[in-house]
């Protein structure tokens, strides 16, 4: 440690307040004037840095951000003397105030309270500064105690009202809050459509065609903020308080409160809604959510048809089900499937006319029912038939390619990338055939759809081991026999549908990656889909398209691909007598995975 004289003292000095309405010696403006003072008394001073919180708590340092600074330049080495006018303006927190001491003293630097008379460099100093910072720590407990007792009596006595008035349908005027005219319609709107029986994402819709603005005066709605509004007790002329408070005084942490500690005050401004409807809505909402345990609550919509749950949209969404068409010989009704998001949020044609932005938007076009019903129908009849065998040996490579611990993986990847070398040159073999004549079509496409389904098999199983996902050879020695059995079980494909239990059982999911293009995600080896797919509710349409195509990728294996041709789409639908021209039909594309 340096020795420290009276004579050429290099300092800084440093000052707070606590609020920008301090009087006297405490108000920013005087404390500058009163350190100027010292600093004339001081002829030996020479001042090289002022530092100065405006309107901060003393009872944190990193909230102090020119305290902080100080700290900084004082390891630099810049001034070897603080001077602060009292412990209270320095810190409020007792340990605080002793552990940034004890750092500047190991540096050499001094701190002096000049109202106090303390030096940390006094025999006693640090004694005399604990107990000065102790009495200032309490009197910001004291401080804290009072003004929650004082918020305490403007809650239940005089009803003051909190918030800065950022709500749609109110500005803030003084101390309470006066309604607009053109936001209280939205607001109303709101309520209208929901008593009407409009769901969140309809209203949503609503909103954004009429081109009605939020509380940022943006076109901008989510069905989140539909929901708090919903339930937001301001439009009947109350508030909720007590929804936070400071934990602890020191770290002025804010905690939430329970729902069961919130107050409700009755606000003495007008309403937007009457309380009738208010409790309509909140009647309506609880009938419709449902919240199991541990979980947050989320809305239900249940359905009978087994491919609403079953399709998923290449952006995330999950689809709605419609009325496609009347069959005029027989009355059934068509069904048909159009994405959540494209029927929610528009086509990009209609956003960009109403001049909404184009961010997440889906063009895909609607799905009718017998297309699904071909599809499943013409991958079962393969895989119970000509690609059974396809199915069992794709499984088969994955076990027999199955990474124990105490085999090295380096050489296991370069096994497969071998057979992936391997099934290429039969590829090429396979179109030479093609060209010469040698071979079919037919048979051309079913062994090169092949070769490629344990190509991707290979890769896949790459994947997973550069990921370090295994699988316990166990559990696919299981899987293997579990496929076995279902692929003996007998199915009557001489039906247009085939039976709903039986698609429930076997399909995960059918993922529409494009108009055309078509994702089976099947389940032959039992399991139930909850252990595949965890999706978490109103989570971001792009993360869960991520997530599916990361499931796809890890947890099933691509057996074979396909294309339903305009041929093959007549004669399904001749053979019910039902009738497919040419211009109604666009060839299918599709990719069986399984698990």
């Amino acid at each position: 440690m340096r020795e420290v004289t009276n004579k050429n003292r290099k300092v800084a000095i440093y000052g707070r307040v606590s609020s920008e309405h301090e009087s006297q010696l405490s108000a920013f403006a005087n404390q500058i004037k009163w350190y100027d003072a010292q600093a004339e008394r001081h002829p030996e001073w020479e001042i090289v840095e002022k530092y100065f919180d405006k309107g901060i708590t003393g009872t944190q340092a990193r909230k102090r951000p020119s305290f902080l600074k100080m700290i900084n330049d004082a390891d630099q080495g810049k001034f070897d003397l603080i001077v602060t006018r009292e412990v209270s303006r320095f810190a409020r927190n007792t340990l605080d105030a002793l552990k940034y001491t004890r750092q500047l003293k190991e540096h050499g630097i001094e701190v002096r309270f000049l109202i106090d008379d303390i030096s940390t460099f006094d025999c006693d100093g640090e004694t005399r500064l604990t107990n000065m910072a102790a009495y200032a720590q309490d009197e910001s407990r004291k401080i804290s105690e009072r003004v929650k007792a004082g918020q305490y009596i403007a809650r239940h006595e005089k009803g003051v009202l909190y918030g800065s008035g950022n709500i749609l349908g109110y500005n803030r005027l003084g101390k309470t809050f006066i309604i607009d005219d053109e936001q209280a319609e939205t607001v109303r709107m709101i309520f209208r459509m929901y008593l009407d029986g409009y769901g969140l994402r309809l209203i949503k819709t609503e909103l954004l065609k009429k081109g009605r603005k939020n509380s940022k005066d943006q076109v901008k709605w989510f069905e989140s903020t539909i929901s708090r509004m919903l339930e937001n007790p301001m439009y009947i002329g109350k508030q909720y308080q007590n929804k936070t408070y400071v934990k602890d005084f020191l770290d002025h942490k804010i905690v939430r409160n329970d729902k069961i500690n919130y107050l409700l005050i009755d606000g003495k401004f007008e309403p937007i809604i009457s309380v009738e409807d208010f409790e309509k809505v909140a009647a309506i909402k609880k009938r419709r959510v449902k919240k199991n345990p541990g979980q947050n609550p989320y809305g239900i919509k249940t359905s009978n048809d087994k491919w609403i749950n079953l399709l998923e949209c290449n952006c995330g969404s999950r689809f709605q089900q419609y009325k496609w068409r009347k069959d005029k010989k027989t009355g059934k009704i068509k069904k048909g499937y159009a994405c959540r998001n494209r029927i929610n949020n528009g086509r990009t044609e209609y956003r960009k006319n109403n001049n909404l932005p184009l961010d997440g938007v889906c063009d895909r076009k609607t799905i009718c029912d017998w297309h699904l019903e071909l599809m499943i129908k013409d991958i079962l009849e393969e895989i119970w038939g000509f690609r059974k065998e396809s199915v069992i040996k794709a499984f088969e490579l994955i076990k027999d390619n199955f990474v124990d611990d105490n085999i090295n993986n380096v050489s296991t990847i370069n096994k497969l990338n071998s057979k992936i070398l391997r099934y290429k040159k039969k590829i090429s073999v396979l179109t030479d055939l093609y060209t010469d004549g040698d071979i079919i079509k037919r048979d051309f496409i079913d062994n090169r759809d092949q070769y490629n389904g344990f190509i991707k098999t290979a890769e896949s199983e790459i994947k997973r081991i550069d990921g370090g996902v295994g699988l316990e050879k166990k559990n696919l020695e299981n899987k293997l026999q579990h496929i076995k059995k279902v692929l003996e079980q007998l199915i009557d494909f001489n039906v247009e549908q085939l039976d709903d239990s039986l698609i429930r059982q076997l399909v995960d999911k059918v993922i529409v990656r494009s108009d055309n293009k078509f994702e089976w995600l099947l389940n032959i080896s039992g399991g139930e889909m909850g252990d595949v797919f965890s999706f978490m509710l109103n989570e971001k349409l792009d993360i869960k398209r991520q997530k599916s195509i990361e499931t796809r990728d890890t947890k099933y294996t691509l057996a074979f691909s396909s294309i339903i041709s305009f041929d093959r789409a007549r004669a399904y639908r001749k053979q019910y007598n039902k009738y497919l021209r040419k211009n109604q039909w666009t060839d299918i594309n599709y990719e069986v995975y399984v698990r």
